[in-house]
């Protein structure tokens, strides 16, 4: 298999990774293949390797190679560091919920917005939960000159008038 470390190319890989443990794993392929050649066959084997030690499985079995002494990233999805602020997460009582999502105003389909407030209705919902998408923020180059808010707000009131 194209990914089977030798001694050699695990001990260069692992080398790579204790010194750059937050590089994605393309980019430290390429860095080693570029400072290896003679040692690999090409790209994808020094990448193929790398993840081997970087994510520990190959497809869907655990990686034979792969030891427990390999540096694993402190961020494994190389995701920006977060200014996000902890929460209290908020507990819906109510017991009969009714949940919609992706209404993208101002371009919404009114008939299927009404379609599910019918259901709500009709089933005896205690709670409308929006689960995400209600905007759609497409429109704020274009509306700069009237302003996203007017535009929210003529949105809004329009929902509220159908």
């Amino acid at each position: 298999m194209a990914g089977r470390p030798n001694n050699q190319s695990g001990i260069i890989v692992k080398s790579y990774l204790d010194r750059f443990p937050d590089t994605p794993d393309l980019t430290l392929a390429k860095k080693i293949y570029k400072e290896n050649p003679k040692q690999f066959k090409n790209i994808e084997v020094v990448r193929s390797v790398v993840r081997g030690y970087t994510r520990c499985i190959s497809g869907n079995k655990m990686n034979k190679y792969y030891k427990g002494d390999a540096p694993l990233s402190k961020s494994p999805f190389n995701l920006p560091e977060s200014y996000a602020e902890t929460f209290e997460p908020y507990c819906i009582s109510q017991s009969r919920i009714l949940i919609i999502s992706d209404l993208h105003f101002p371009y919404q389909d009114n008939n299927a917005i009404r379609l599910a407030l019918q259901y709500g209705l009709d089933k005896d919902v205690n709670c409308i939960l929006i689960n995400g998408d209600l905007l759609d923020f497409a429109t704020i180059a274009v509306t700069k000159k009237t302003g996203i808010i007017e535009v929210l707000v003529k949105s809004l009131m329009l929902l509220d008038s159908s």
